[in-house]
């Protein structure tokens, strides 16, 4: 049994080793290498086959044939762990993979398709098919962009959700969360609380900044900013450049949510403006010039100092 199955591993190397072999030699013309330098590189795995051959046909130990046939197995065991690896990446990164992890261009062109037409059936439909290779953020970010268009078509969203696409899925660009955030000033809160029940974690960073950081902006939704604290936006949380989410929103001139922030524990003694004010000379020069702003009273009564 032992024989068969060494016999069987070593054809599966030779095989791979000279169709790599071929394959190189195809490539050699194109990109001006030498043959010989070609037919040197494959000596090296070529003679470490020759030497599994010889552990297991005169190998002085007595597990030199449990050896042998382990390293002959090695080259399968590195690929199948390679497989494991990408669909273990994919799936964290929102990615249905396929044997790579990669995602299928043409069933994505086709859900992306299919929520443009805001068909919701056929969303479900090719978002359930697993076997179609999907990125998940790209498809909840296309759902959520429709919605600046037409704030009433939450349907292909729902559809996706529903298909089981990971909303904490993370892309190139924005996360979907994200993206729902800054959609909310046309959209409402619908698309947020959408994404926060199926799983979506307002900490999750996209490229520069964790997600519910863009809820600091002065145009979104102003009941979204309480729903991400609710639901555990991290409020020492920081963007790649080391400033916390009081520095984004006094930077937007949100007073209600900088008011709102400092009000659950946020720290703000740290931040300061571009002209290097702190933040408390920041608000009252703010108050001198619109006094009649209560976000802006509120925010400077919880800055002034105990007495």
């Amino acid at each position: 049994m032992s024989r068969i199955l060494f016999a069987l591993l070593m054809l599966l190397n030779v095989a791979a080793l000279g169709l790599w072999f071929v394959l190189g030699l195809a490539a050699a013309k194109p990109s001006h290498t030498p043959v010989v330098s070609v037919v040197g590189f494959f000596m090296l795995p070529a003679l470490l086959l020759g030497g599994v051959v010889l552990l297991y046909l005169r190998g002085p130990w007595a597990w030199s044939r449990a050896l042998a046939i382990g390293l002959a197995a090695l080259p399968v065991l590195i690929l199948a762990a390679g497989v494991l690896l990408a669909r273990g990446v994919a799936w964290h990164a929102g990615v249905s993979a396929d044997d790579w992890g990669r995602p299928d261009p043409v069933a994505q062109q086709g859900l992306e398709a299919a929520i443009a037409a805001r068909d919701a059936v056929a969303v479900g439909r090719i978002a359930a098919d697993r076997s179609g290779r999907l990125n998940d953020a790209a498809a909840l970010v296309a759902a959520i962009r429709l919605l600046e268009r037409d704030p009433t078509g939450l349907d292909p969203l729902r559809a996706l959700l529903q298909a089981g696409l990971k909303p904490g899925a993370s892309s190139t660009g924005e996360a979907p969360l994200e993206s729902a955030i800054r959609v909310s000033r046309i959209a409402g809160t619908e698309p947020v609380r959408l994404l926060l029940q199926a799983g979506a974690d307002p900490n999750l960073r996209s490229a520069t900044q964790p997600a519910w950081f863009a809820a600091l902006e002065l145009r979104t939704h102003a009941e979204v900013l309480p729903l991400l604290l609710e639901r555990g936006a991290n409020l020492r949380a920081v963007d790649m450049a080391g400033s916390g989410a009081v520095h984004w929103a006094s930077y937007h001139q949100n007073w209600t949510a900088t008011a709102l922030l400092i009000e659950r524990g946020a720290d703000w003694q740290a931040v300061q403006a571009q002209n290097g004010q702190g933040l408390r000379q920041l608000v009252e020069m703010q108050l001198r010039r619109t006094p009649s702003d209560p976000a802006l009273a509120r925010l400077a009564g919880l800055l002034r100092p105990a007495r």
